[in-house]
């Protein structure tokens, strides 16, 4: 009974986080389709609104006179660099920051199910009451050794990252 609600739970848990992570990703990617639409169109309909909306960027920048204006005219000359600046410099859109939707949410969804077998694999191996230690030891170890895991990318401390995302964890399971 603990194996199949296990294997039910992680798969539904997986296919869940999956299909929201893709569908996340997509509307990222949609809102970012229609920003470049807009932006386009809005050059073309409105250059001289639009060429004062970089002149104002990188005069923010502290460009100033014939120097403000060479940027400018460099800029605007040239619709695909325009169109980039615009997407960057006032929208903070950079191309290359959106995955392809359906690699996220498989990823999502792998990384998902793998996590949750972590607490079930014990359950194949001994029986409920011996698995139960180990699979609540395994899922603590898993939880404080992602959370010091992190660390590589934020550069905070390992323990006090590790014993954060194992506590939200510890918490998070049982509420659930």
């Amino acid at each position: 009974i603990i194996l199949i609600t296990g294997i039910a739970g992680a798969t539904a848990g997986a296919l869940s986080m999956g299909f929201s992570a893709y569908i996340s990703s997509k509307s990222q990617s949609e809102f970012f389709l229609a920003e470049i639409d807009r932006e386009r169109r809005e050059m073309k309909e409105m250059p001289e609104k639009e060429k004062e909306e970089v002149r104002k960027i990188y005069r923010a920048k502290g460009f100033q006179g014939q120097e403000l204006e060479m940027v400018v005219h460099r800029i605007t000359v040239d619709p695909k660099v325009w169109l980039r600046c615009m997407m960057e410099e006032e929208l903070g859109l950079i191309v290359e920051s959106f995955e392809t939707p359906w690699i996220v949410g498989a990823i999502t969804a792998l990384a998902y199910v793998s996590a949750a077998f972590l607490p079930i694999a014990p359950y194949t191996l001994s029986s409920p009451s011996a698995a139960f230690g180990w699979s609540l030891g395994i899922s603590v170890m898993a939880l404080f050794l992602l959370g010091a895991a992190k660390t590589k990318l934020t550069r905070l401390s390992p323990l006090k990252s590790g014993v954060e995302m194992m506590l939200i964890g510890l918490v998070s399971a049982l509420i659930g």
